[in-house]
């Protein structure tokens, strides 16, 4: 779910270009046609060689585009409470993507596409809205998508955490498609606490 995170992000960030698309959209395909196979058979060589393609590339996009939002909200969870840094990208990972869609609708629609969905009947918007609920049940799928709560995080914390993110993510969030204010980032918490 990191490297998904890696690819999603680079792919829809400011700072991405048509050489950091190109292999984020990659990764993307790659992890999205393997990741529930490599956790439910971790024999499957195919499998496992499709991820390890897709983290490859989903790096280079994140080194060529970087990344955003996901991670700058991830960091409080692994720095206060351990939660490791690729479970807690997947524990936000939705819910930052449903904040940012209506920046790129088009990109995020793509996501959907890329992870193996229909979308030829949905309108942009519904195809874009796909994107987040399908990383939302990959995510859980693998085993991860759980709230915050179920990590023994008190909800008292989440206004510090907002506080504390627009104060010292700035570069992160700079690269984020959508500008984030500390409302923003406190309703992201909230709702996946």
């Amino acid at each position: 779910m990191d490297a998904l995170t890696h690819a999603i992000e680079a792919y829809t960030a400011i700072k991405s270009t048509p050489q950091s698309d190109l292999y984020a959209i990659e990764a993307i395909k790659l992890i999205g046609g393997s990741l529930r196979t490599a956790v439910g058979d971790g024999k499957d060589i195919n499998a496992r060689y499709s991820m390890s393609l897709g983290s490859l590339f989903g790096g280079i996009a994140n080194a060529n585009a970087s990344v955003g939002a996901v991670h700058a909200l991830s960091y409080p969870l692994g720095g206060e409470y351990s939660i490791p840094h690729g479970v807690a990208n997947a524990l936000m990972l939705p819910y930052v993507m449903e904040f940012n869609f209506i920046s790129n609708v088009p990109k995020f629609a793509n996501i959907a596409q890329l992870l193996g969905e229909s979308t030829n009947r949905l309108s942009l918007r519904d195809a874009a809205d796909l994107a987040v609920r399908e990383v939302a049940r990959l995510s859980q799928d693998v085993g991860i998508n759980k709230p915050l709560r179920d990590f023994n995080i008190p909800k008292e914390v989440l206004p510090d955490w907002a506080e504390s993110v627009i104060n010292t993510q700035t570069r992160l969030l700079s690269n984020n498609p959508r500008t984030m204010k500390k409302e923003d980032v406190l309703a992201i918490y909230t709702k996946a606490w």
